[in-house]
């Protein structure tokens, strides 16, 4: 019974290689799943918020998981937004079983941090993410269900 009553809370990170920044994305699965809109919502906002310029060129490194890095649903959404915004996207996929990134130290540290930590609420999360790095804290963002946009048509 006990493990029946846990929520599943889900983090998708980036990093901003140009400034070092950190961001994260954290939400429950009574918010949303692990699919293919939930991963384009959150990428289409992460380069919303970011200083992009006319004629800028993105390039995105992403691991090779399909259901959140190489669908169709994403690939019609970075098209979209690259035509809104008129920038130019690329997206590389590192090799299987070749999937170290710099994102990854992210992880790592957050991963330490919730160790030492008690977690009685999902939006915990929230505040252990910002506390795990003291200088230049990471962007932490809490999402819910209205959040989440369709991307199918």
């Amino acid at each position: 019974m006990y493990y029946q009553t846990k929520l599943t809370v889900h983090n998708q990170c980036f990093l901003d290689l140009k400034t070092g920044q950190g961001y994260c994305y954290v939400w429950n699965e009574s918010q949303g799943g692990l699919v293919a809109n939930v991963y384009a919502s959150i990428i289409i906002d992460f380069l919303s918020n970011l200083d992009l310029k006319e004629g800028e060129t993105i390039i995105l490194w992403s691991d090779n998981c399909c259901a959140q890095n190489k669908n169709q649903y994403l690939a019609s959404a970075l098209l979209n937004f690259s035509v809104l915004h008129n920038v130019t996207i690329i997206a590389k996929y590192l090799m299987c079983g070749h999937t170290q990134m710099e994102v990854d130290n992210m992880h790592s540290c957050i991963g330490s941090k919730i160790k030492l930590n008690d977690i009685d609420l999902p939006t915990n999360y929230v505040r252990i993410i910002r506390q795990t790095r003291e200088k230049k804290p990471y962007i932490v963002e809490y999402l819910t269900y209205n959040f989440f946009k369709n991307f199918d048509s």
